[in-house]
């Protein structure tokens, strides 16, 4: 079974503390613009500093985040990354954003 919450631990060992600081920063400023959830994946666009958003996702495993991938040069556990975990945190626990 997968988990379908997420903390703010488990998403910055996933992705390492700067790009945690960086990824709350661009979920505030509501860079996440798209978000779904199909099973143990979760999926959206995330604003960036290119033109087009970048498509980011990762897999909900009984750990935490278990993988991820992004469409950004870093291709996974970036900022976008933790944007869009941020965000999905909110949507399903009700978290404010100023939590983090």
């Amino acid at each position: 079974m997968f988990r379908t919450t997420l903390n703010k631990q488990l998403i910055q060992d996933h992705i390492g503390p700067a790009f945690f600081k960086r990824g709350a920063d661009y979920e505030r400023s509501h860079h996440v613009l798209s978000l779904e959830q199909d099973g143990s994946i979760v999926s959206g666009t995330v604003r960036g500093n290119s033109h087009q958003p970048y498509e980011t996702a990762f897999l909900l495993g009984k750990d935490g985040i278990d993988e991820s991938s992004c469409s950004c040069p870093l291709r996974e556990a970036c900022k976008h990354v933790g944007a869009l975990g941020l965000a999905f945190m909110r949507k399903t626990t009700g978290s404010r954003n100023d939590d983090w």
